[in-house]
């Protein structure tokens, strides 16, 4: 089987999507190169928050309260930074829009730039597909006096615009669709916006998503039994995970149908091969939590709707929040999936620098993987020391990468997979490769 799949390589490439540019903001990363070398050198973003810049009184927390008190977070810097005439708009349109959405259309208008295109090349055929997380502004934004002008002050605010203020503003004029699958929004936004150009609806996607919480400078109380970490810290896969820590981020990828990117000598990041997407249903613990067989359905389900061998995949960049739950039922899903395979299978997981970015994990999952395969390199999931004893890593092919390594395949091209779970049961699979030569 894995003979026949490589001996198809780019013969027909018809149901494959190209990812040609990127935008991003991540923790201490303003661009696609910063953040790659961030990554390549394994280095943890998550800030230290000084307490000078908590919105609320120390001195009301109780003693027990203090002790569990984590000021950790992954900050961005420069989230006021707009040039609103480079856009086309006044001063005071772009103080009432949702810092989200300001960030979101510069990221839009660099994942284009970066593919090499004019704006006015595309805006006639591409789509939309975004989603936002709730960040706050308009909790802090001066409320107007005239209905008019609070009518227009909400618009700016509200996540549900966030998609048809960047078509309106950029004047694109293809799909224009608000996303939210919870933790799995943007890799489904990419799911959707891929289907666009496979049915032809669009021949640019934009999709991604926004998580800007404007206070970013609280921290929290850690709870037992919570998904937040003790001391601030994602350990995903480690014997010591305990939770996650969350962040800022803003995402987005320029796609297009692979076919014409081959043809049009666009700069191609990944291929995307196979994607799959489905709902746990009620198959689970409880709403929040994952299911096994949801998850598994998803993966099995892509590999034969594309015909792609599971044993062809060298690196699995997983949800991989860090929690005692999630994490062992992801490795339980592969170790099943890579359990006849003639090579190791690296697993890794973004969220160890960043933290979790909410809305945007899934697309900056994509982001590091595809990034990880033009460059043929893999690179350090961070903080893991001894393997948690319910992943059962002896059992299976698996390993978490914990090094900055050359990418090699002993069964033909790289090839990489990326798993979004969302509250709510939402679950998005894709199968990546490397770029053409």
């Amino acid at each position: 089987m894995i003979d026949e799949i490589n001996k198809s390589k780019y013969l027909d490439n018809s149901n494959e999507i190209a990812i040609i540019g990127i935008g991003l903001r991540f923790p201490h990363s303003e661009s696609v190169l910063e953040f790659w070398d961030n990554l390549s050198k394994g280095r943890d973003l998550i800030s230290h928050l000084p307490i000078s810049g908590m919105s609320y009184d120390i001195d009301s927390l109780s003693e027990e309260e203090k002790e569990r008190l984590v000021l950790r977070y992954g900050y961005l810097d420069n989230i006021e930074y707009f040039d609103p005439s480079f856009f086309n708009m006044n001063k005071k349109q772009a103080e009432q829009l949702d810092p989200q959405q300001r960030l979101f259309l510069m990221c839009a208008w660099e994942a284009i730039e970066d593919a090499g295109y004019n704006i006015d090349e595309i805006k006639s055929s591409t789509s939309i597909y975004a989603g936002a997380s709730e960040s706050g502004y308009s909790k802090i934004t001066p409320k107007a006096l005239d209905g008019m002008s609070q009518f227009q002050s909400e618009m700016s605010t509200m996540n549900k615009f966030i998609a048809t203020r960047t078509s309106y503003t950029l004047n694109l004029k293809g799909e224009s669709m608000l996303i939210d699958t919870a933790c799995s929004t943007s890799l489904s936004a990419v799911y959707l916006a891929s289907q666009s150009l496979l049915n032809g609806s669009s021949d640019y996607a934009i999709a991604g998503a926004s998580c800007v919480q404007v206070n970013q400078g609280n921290g929290y109380i850690y709870e037992p039994n919570f998904i937040l970490s003790p001391d601030g810290i994602c350990r995903p896969f480690d014997a010591n995970a305990r939770g996650t820590v969350f962040g800022n981020g803003v995402g987005v990828v320029l796609l297009k149908r692979a076919n014409d990117a081959i043809k049009d000598k666009d700069p191609i990041y990944a291929i995307i091969r196979g994607m799959g997407m489905n709902n746990d249903g009620n198959s689970k613990l409880g709403f929040t939590a994952p299911s096994y067989e949801g998850v598994s359905k998803v993966i099995t389900k892509t590999h034969n709707d594309f015909n792609i061998d599971p044993n062809t995949i060298s690196y699995i960049e997983a949800h991989g929040t860090g929690t005692y739950l999630g994490d062992p039922l992801e490795v339980a899903v592969y170790n099943k999936l890579q359990k006849n395979s003639k090579q190791k299978c690296a697993i890794g997981s973004v969220k160890s620098n960043i933290g979790h970015t909410d809305s945007v994990a899934g697309v900056a999952g994509l982001i590091k993987t595809a990034l990880c395969l033009k460059h043929k390199r893999l690179v350090p999931t961070i903080h893991y020391n001894e393997p948690n004893p319910e992943c059962n890593f002896d059992k299976g092919n698996l390993f978490v990468n914990t090094e900055n390594i050359r990418w090699i395949s002993k069964v033909g091209p790289l090839r990489a997979s990326v798993t979004s779970l969302g509250i709510g049961g939402t679950n998005v699979y894709m199968i990546l490769e490397e770029a053409p030569e």
